[in-house]
């Protein structure tokens, strides 16, 4: 995302998206009419010089040409009449706003270079109930706004029909609370009333209700275009299994999966190859001082191994939000690499964190091979090969790792390893049935 469009970006959940989107280092442009938007809430925003903030209603064309001239590459179209009492009283206005509001805008976006367009609807399409809705409940919406979001995910799947190549989102958002509210909603209100010492009034209790952080909402709006970790990792030139448990139940679905490749396998060999040619290594990572060491480890274990470079990777730490980092670290890490000029990378921070700061600088890296390693930069600190050689041969591993890290690691191999036993067979039960199917057919 380079250059992005948020319809609504002065609103509650648009604002927060907008911070999020400028620290990415993205482009951005605000259309917003400001009835209930609030300009304070992009002064932040601001201060970047990369956001320009248009007063306007989706509502006329007219308001709508700046978008051709900015030319987005990515979309996030939240600008909607929400608030219960207003819509239900002015149902002809909302449809306006909500649907012939978002039939403008996709028009106003024909000559742009799209490549993604999300579109927040809301849980609001499937009506009132008292179980929990799977995603797959029928749209049965019994008011004005989840009338206009069902209306609006239909000009999005035409949409996306007339655009195949554009990335199609539709986001059912439940119900977001934190700072920048704009309209009066419960938390807000029990949270006020608290804070004065006020008794706090309720109206009818019977709803129950999911409850996001608005910086979550934005987080995953901002996730759905690049897409899940599944989907980045898919995008590498080579992807190696590097668990028995992957090897183990593809073989067992039928699928044609050599040994285990960890780190701890292809690395060694990768260094010793750069020895004996001199391909040169740069090692980011882990906190600071790990690639340090572990250059001084690879050293000893490899004389004449090349380490173009060190850098740390706990820059997300330092700033006091972990998980992501900083525009102006990532510009940095990029020189820094950069001005290396290495010919191999190797990557050990946190999945899925490793995964999507490969993909938002792979374009400005002039490194040719980048390696993903999660903390193995941390085990060659401390020694050169990840497991001892008796627990590699008896495939534990896992058994290995959750031993000397339980309290890191214990749900990886508790809950996440029973949900991918049931992946797998549902995986083996699918093929079983597609083979049946062509079977009878034949």
């Amino acid at each position: 995302m380079d250059r992005v469009l948020v319809t609504g970006g002065a609103g509650f959940i648009g604002s927060h998206l907008v911070d999020l989107l400028l620290d990415s280092g993205a482009e951005v442009l605000v259309i917003d009419d400001f009835r209930l938007g609030k300009r304070e809430s992009l002064e932040r925003a601001g201060s970047t010089g990369r956001l320009t903030v248009i007063d306007g209603d989706i509502r006329r064309p007219e308001d709508l040409r700046a978008v051709d001239a900015f030319r987005p590459d990515t979309v996030f179209h939240l600008a909607a009449l929400h608030f219960i009492p207003y819509r239900n009283a002015h149902k002809q206005e909302a449809l306006d706003v909500n649907v012939v509001g978002l039939h403008n805008v996709l028009r106003a976006l024909s000559g742009a270079p799209l490549k993604a367009f999300v579109f927040p609807s809301s849980g609001a399409i499937y009506g009132f109930g008292d179980d929990p809705w799977p995603e797959t409940a029928p749209p049965r919406p019994d008011e004005i706004y989840g009338l206009s979001k069902w209306l609006g995910e239909g000009v999005m799947a035409r949409f996306h029909h007339d655009r195949p190549k554009v990335r199609t989102v539709v986001a059912r958002i439940f119900n977001t609370y934190g700072p920048r509210e704009t309209n009066p909603h419960v938390l807000p209100d029990i949270m006020k009333a608290l804070g004065e010492g006020k008794p706090i009034e309720l109206g009818n209790l019977w709803p129950k209700r999911d409850l996001i952080f608005v910086t979550d909402t934005a987080a995953a709006l901002v996730a759905t275009v690049s897409g899940g970790l599944i989907e980045k990792i898919n995008r590498f030139d080579i992807v190696l299994p590097d668990g028995w448990g992957v090897v183990l139940g593809a073989r067992w679905i039928g699928l044609p999966v050599p040994n285990r490749q960890g780190n701890d396998d292809i690395c060694p060999r990768v260094f010793a190859l750069s020895a004996t040619h001199g391909f040169s290594n740069f090692l980011f990572g882990c906190s600071e001082g790990t690639p340090e060491r572990a250059a001084e480890n690879l050293a000893e274990t490899f004389p004449g191994l090349p380490i173009a470079g060190t850098l740390h990777g706990y820059w997300d730490v330092a700033r006091g939000h972990p998980g992501h980092y900083d525009t102006a670290d990532i510009d940095m890490m990029v020189d820094a690499i950069n001005s290396a000029d290495a010919d191999i990378l190797h990557v050990s921070i946190p999945s899925p964190m490793q995964q999507t700061w490969v993909w938002q600088v792979a374009d400005r890296l002039s490194v040719p091979v980048i390696i993903t390693g999660g903390s193995y930069l941390d085990h060659l600190a401390e020694r050169v090969y990840w497991y001892p050689a008796w627990v590699t041969k008896l495939r534990l591993n896992w058994a290995y790792r959750l031993c000397r890290e339980p309290r890191r690691l214990w749900k990886r191999y508790t809950l996440d390893l029973i949900a991918f036993g049931g992946m797998v067979l549902w995986a083996k039960w699918a093929r079983r049935s597609t083979s049946r199917a062509v079977d009878e057919q034949a």
